[in-house]
Parts: C-alpha cells; sequence; structure tokens
C-alpha cells in the first residue's frame, strides 16, 4: 500500500518540480493531484508484478512516473500514516496516534491548499484529512 502512495506522492512532486520554472515565469498555479490507496500490499499493483490485472489505471500511471523501489513510512498502518502525509508531522505530534483524528490545531495539507487558493476536493477518508 505504501509503495503506491510514494510512487504516487513522488511522481506528483517530480512532475511540480519540473513546472515550477515555467509556472513562476507565467506567474499561473500550480495543479496539484494527491491521490493515496488503501488496503494494498507491495505486490498489489501489475507495476509490482501482480498478474491478475486489477489495476491497469495505475499501473499506466506507473508506467509514466518516477518509481522508488525502496520506500520508507511514518507508521505502518494507515490512518496515521495518512496523518502523517497530510500534516508533514508524525503522528505523535499531530494528535493521530492509533486511529484518532488529527488535533484541531494542527494545519493539514488541505487547509494550507485552500488558503493559497486551490480548490481541495476529498473522496472518502475526509475524516482522516480534513
Amino acid at each position: 500500500m505504501y509503495k503506491l502512495l510514494y510512487i504516487i506522492i513522488i511522481a506528483t512532486l517530480h512532475g511540480l518540480a519540473c513546472n515550477v520554472a515555467s509556472a513562476v515565469e507565467l506567474d499561473k498555479p500550480l495543479n496539484l493531484l494527491v491521490v493515496t490507496a488503501d488496503d494494498m500490499n507491495a505486490d498489489s499493483g501489475g507495476w509490482n508484478g501482480c498478474t491478475l490485472g486489477a489495476t491497469p489505471n495505475l499501473d499506466a500511471f506507473a508506467k509514466s512516473s518516477h518509481r522508488f523501489v525502496n520506500g520508507h513510512v511514518t507508521v505502518p498502518i494507515c490512518q496515521p500514516g495518512r496523518s502523517a502525509l497530510m500534516t508533514g508531522r508524525v503522528p505523535h505530534r499531530n494528535g493521530a496516534l492509533g486511529f484518532n483524528p488529527i488535533r484541531r490545531d494542527v494545519p493539514t495539507l488541505v487547509e494550507v491548499l485552500r488558503e493559497h487558493g486551490y480548490y481541495a476536493g476529498v473522496i472518502a477518508k475526509a475524516v482522516h484529512t480534513i
């Protein structure tokens, strides 16, 4: 699961880095897409060798993205891992130890993006990220 998350995050950040100069020169806001997936093992996706064909869209995305094959996670379970991604803080600093929600005084990526004029949408798992 976290390999997928890291592939998507790193691919997104790589794309952002490649476009920063042109966006700054043209004074245009950058597009940002963060995609996460739950309940996937390291071998669940076709890009990691699974032959079941369960992830065709993610497989296609992985072909055009930069992949890190030795990723490390902040915490090995889903909700605290998402909380670290969305706050930049480890769970014992953002309040999300175990399956607790992020503390209200901790800014999230969604809030920061909204403050800078971005539209931020969430499909499911909103309780963990907003």
